[in-house]
């Protein structure tokens, strides 16, 4: 979804007409407001706005999206506005900085439901929390790299800002070191908009220059990847020669799985993890039901070009 089109529909669904004084009343039929914020906007995180958007107009829920944009100081203040516009409720994609913890608290004492979606938070007075199993794609991407390259050579890993992917990225040390399989060198960003195509490009570049004699490169998500692909072609090196592997499932890395320049990606499902914390947090509001789990992990899926949907 473009960053445009979410701003808009954002702008709709939040502000319905003004309410008679016969719809004034605890039977009042207007809908159930939720507010809903992203750490920023790129391909991923727009896939969880989608299913949160489709999820909302089967339940009739009006939907504000709004986007930190990887700024600590914007997540703290979406959440402050949201709970002075009197939504009914919050679904919040969180940050790794875990500044915004008294936000949460501050907005459930006011009486406001928050529900998490991808990433947990050290408090406990969120409803429930719908996340990808990031060990599991760790595993997933690790047993893949070992199996393609014969459990030998060297990869290259392309990583996110401190604390993203932490799961991921432990569980995928954990079985990459039963293996024969090396990370050769490791570069991070420093920041969510490092890790945009565009400057992961130089920063693979950088990374694949000192250390030439690598067998594939492992990223954290999929426009990382992408990065990496862009500077192996802008250094001369055929991609399909190397073991590449992303994660996130992005539109692009799916044309790329289709020519063969992209090993795998794992699918890690936003938009079910956003529509599932939206319907526990409606059914919430609405009835107070409670989800049946306070953490609920969805199962990431492998796509290699044999299995992608494309």
């Amino acid at each position: 979804m473009k960053k445009g089109l979410i701003a808009l529909l954002a702008g709709l669904s939040l502000s319905p007409r003004p309410a008679s004084p016969a719809e004034t009343g605890p039977a009042a039929n207007r809908p159930i407001v939720i507010g809903m914020q992203i750490p920023m906007h790129n391909p991923y995180w727009e896939s969880s706005c989608d299913g949160a958007i489709e999820r909302a107009k089967a339940l009739g829920v009006a939907l504000k999206i709004v986007s930190a944009e990887w700024y600590a100081t914007r997540e703290a203040k979406n959440i402050d506005d949201f709970v002075s516009q009197g939504v009914q409720g919050i679904l919040l994609w969180p940050m790794p900085s875990g500044s915004v913890v008294p936000r949460i608290e501050a907005a459930v004492k006011a009486g406001i439901p928050v529900a998490l979606v991808g990433a947990p938070v050290s408090t406990d007075k969120t409803l429930v929390l719908v996340a990808e199993d990031s060990a599991e794609a760790g595993r997933m991407a690790a047993q893949f790299i070992i199996e393609k390259l014969g459990n030998k050579g060297s990869i290259l890993r392309l990583e996110g800002p401190p604390g993203y992917r932490a799961q991921m990225k432990a569980a995928f040390e954990e079985r990459l070191g039963s293996s024969n399989v090396t990370i050769a060198a490791t570069s991070a960003a420093a920041t969510g908009e490092q890790m945009m195509r565009s400057y992961t490009k130089t920063l693979a570049a950088s990374l694949i220059q000192s250390h030439p004699q690598f067998d594939g490169i492992f990223a954290y998500n999929d426009d990382m990847i992408l990065g990496a692909l862009d500077a192996m072609e802008m250094l001369h090196i055929d991609p399909t020669t190397k073991l590449t592997v992303g994660v996130d499932q992005s539109p692009s890395s799916l044309r790329r799985l289709k020519d063969g320049t992209l090993g795998a990606t794992i699918n890690t499902l936003p938009s079910t993890q956003a529509a599932q914390a939206l319907q526990y947090l409606f059914g919430y509001i609405k009835d107070q039901t409670t989800p049946p789990q306070k953490v609920i992990l969805i199962r990431p899926q492998l796509l290699t070009k044999a299995s992608s949907p494309l």
